[in-house]
């Protein structure tokens, strides 16, 4: 969780501009994917006969599990134009939490949450992935904590962003620096 949430950090922010619909397709014809419901949008997915057969009985189409043109994952994408349409009229029946629930752990499948709940999932939460910094210019704001947690070397804890040549005087007395030639560089406009 801690390395797909990381991966997912760049949807943190979401430009107004910028379309929120997504278009998934995995080689099945659209049937693993992404689906209306009656309320929100579900993924699923239906890799196998066995994840097939379950989706097809939880949806109330039993039958469609032993329809010659759904013996396979790849007849099922060559008919995908008969077949999405009416897995889709089934699953607008209830809304993309109650089709979670439904399914449970017999069919791969999650409601589609908007960005900004991930990053208040309670697991999230659990994992301590998401903190809070205050920064001298743009103020309080919420950031990413580390992908990865080693519990012998921890690493230092998320700190905001630097303000321009805040570590200015340090990284110069790294380099040998005086604090006198220091003040000499800023007084010439050397350095800021």
């Amino acid at each position: 969780m801690r390395s797909a949430l990381t991966i997912q950090a760049g949807r943190f922010v979401w430009a107004d501009s910028e379309g929120r619909d997504a278009v998934r397709d995995s080689g099945t014809g659209g049937l693993t994917g992404i689906h209306p419901t009656k309320d929100g949008a579900l993924y699923i997915s239906v890799h196998s006969n066995h994840f097939f057969a379950a989706l097809c009985e939880l949806i109330g189409r039993p039958e469609l599990a032993q329809d010659p043109r759904c013996a396979t994952m790849r007849s099922r994408a060559q008919h995908a134009a008969e077949l999405v349409p009416e897995v889709r009229a089934r699953l607008a029946a209830r809304s993309a939490r109650e089709w979670e629930e439904i399914f449970g752990e017999r069919v791969p499948c999650a409601a589609v949450r908007p960005i900004e709940e991930m990053f208040d999932h309670p697991q999230v939460a659990a994992e301590e992935l998401v903190t809070t910094l205050d920064h001298p210019v743009v103020g309080r704001y919420r950031t990413m904590t580390k992908p990865i947690a080693l519990s012998e070397t921890p690493g230092p804890a998320p700190t905001a962003a630097p303000t321009f040549g805040q570590h200015g005087d340090a990284i110069l007395a790294g380099y040998g620096y005086t604090p006198a030639e220091i003040a000499a560089m800023r007084e010439r406009g050397v350095v800021h």
